[in-house]
């Protein structure tokens, strides 16, 4: 059997690299110095830094009147007091809440999750179907990611909840 073409056309030798290609590489693997020598305008300009103000003028021109004193310590009765529960529910980077509606199965399984719980969990699920009427078979934990899935969409009633207690 003789064949017409070659016998593995995809195996052809390749063509000259591109000057480009080669410039960069010769920049790549050639040091800083022969590269300065070659071309000039590469070379950095010296900066020139202003002279520092004395200071003894920033001295006087502070005013001379005493300090206010330092602020009290907040009470513990103000509204800005850490959450005394056995879990923190972290914000996300924005600022928000992390309590999210989920549709799976086509839009027909509709759930709450809460993300970015810490302590204990089943606390807050306890917590949560208390207030919020909710049987226990409607809110599971998932222990490996440690989020709270509520039946339903419910993100309203549960950032309500969460911002009662100030998370």
């Amino acid at each position: 059997m003789i064949l017409a073409g070659p016998f593995m056309p995809f195996l052809r030798p390749l063509g000259p690299p591109r000057a480009s290609t080669v410039q960069r590489a010769f920049r790549t693997f050639t040091s800083g110095a022969v590269r300065r020598q070659g071309r000039a305008s590469h070379v950095p300009s010296p900066r020139v830094y202003a002279e520092p103000v004395p200071a003894q003028t920033q001295v006087q021109d502070l005013p001379s009147s005493p300090l206010p004193p330092p602020p009290s310590p907040p009470s513990s009765t103000s509204p800005a007091a850490p959450p005394t529960e056995p879990y923190v529910v972290h914000r996300t980077h924005s600022k928000n809440l992390p309590v999210f509606h989920l549709a799976k199965r086509g839009g027909n399984l509709r759930q709450t999750k809460i993300r970015k719980v810490e302590g204990d969990i089943s606390a807050l699920k306890l917590q949560l179907q208390h207030d919020l009427g909710l049987e226990p078979k409607d809110v599971a934990i998932n222990q490996l990611t440690r989020h709270v899935i509520i039946k339903g969409w419910r993100r309203d009633a549960v950032k309500e909840f969460l911002e009662k207690r100030r998370f």
